[in-house]
């Protein structure tokens, strides 16, 4: 007897279900325990089971940076649709990354640290990475719609996302020393600091 298709909703409730797999595997025994054959046991299913969505574990893990890049957009915008103040804005965007980085370690550690598997041409991670990039863009470009700020959004983008990701990048290491949440206490001057440096000159 023919094995009923599957819905699409039921093929990606089971996609989604194996890359929660690859995370908790990877979050207790690192990526190179993470195979195929391990995701099936935790899952309780047949070694071939996963080989139907997936090609291999590198194709789960750019499917898991997806989910997990719009999983911190989500994050960030949660944050960002609380403040209408322009510049509370990106004061929200830099925390609500930071909050993302502490909550999600596993995940942001995936996000940014699986460069053997960072594949530029898997369109569903280069879109997850372009809406995020729209949106610190666009919070810029509103800054400076509202003369607040000067310059282009792009450049500016690059710097303030550069001080947001070093400064949660430096605390997921424990590399910023002693002290009670001292991320929360540099992110909002270094976001301020850049924001002065491109405020309209004073005649």
């Amino acid at each position: 007897m023919a094995r009923p298709s599957l819905t699409q909703e039921e093929i990606d409730r089971f996609r989604a279900k194996l890359c929660d797999a690859a995370i908790a595997l990877f979050a207790t025994q690192g990526y190179e325990a993470v195979t195929m054959r391990a995701i099936a046991e935790a899952m309780g299913c047949s070694r071939t089971l996963p080989y139907r969505y997936f090609e291999g574990k590198e194709e789960i893990f750019l499917e898991v940076r997806a989910r997990c890049f719009h999983q911190m957009l989500d994050h960030q915008m949660a944050a960002f649709n609380e403040k209408e103040d322009p510049i509370e804005r990106l004061h929200a965007l830099g925390l609500g990354y930071l909050a993302f980085a502490r909550e999600r370690r596993h995940a942001f550690a995936i996000m940014y640290d699986l460069y053997e598997v960072d594949v530029p041409s898997y369109p569903k991670l280069a879109a997850a990475i372009e809406r995020a990039w729209r949106l610190l863009a666009a919070a810029i470009q509103e800054t400076i719609d509202t003369g607040a700020l000067v310059g282009t959004p792009n450049q500016i983008s690059r710097l303030l996302w550069s001080g947001i990701h070093g400064i949660a990048v430096l605390e997921h290491g424990k590399r910023l020393g002693p002290g009670t949440n001292p991320a929360d206490q540099l992110m909002r001057p270094m976001i301020d600091a850049l924001i002065q440096a491109y405020r309209p000159e004073q005649t």
